[in-house]
């Protein structure tokens, strides 16, 4: 929705955000590790990884 509002794409308002992010932890002096992002291949691993755990352990429940 965002994206929409301000007429970006989702990639361009992820970008966007992304950069404002980090330029504020950069000037309060927040580290991390790793400041990642959902359009990391680590991210879609760990999504997956999440997903086949709940699937493989019946969590997932289907109202069809």
């Amino acid at each position: 929705m965002k994206a929409i509002q301000e007429g970006l794409t989702p990639r361009q308002i992820c970008d966007k955000y992304h950069k404002i992010h980090k330029e504020i932890y950069d000037w309060f002096d927040i580290d991390f590790d790793y400041f990642g992002r959902t359009t990391t291949d680590k991210q879609t691993e760990i999504a997956q990884n999440i997903f086949r755990e709940i699937d493989q352990n019946s969590i997932i429940i289907s109202f069809q």
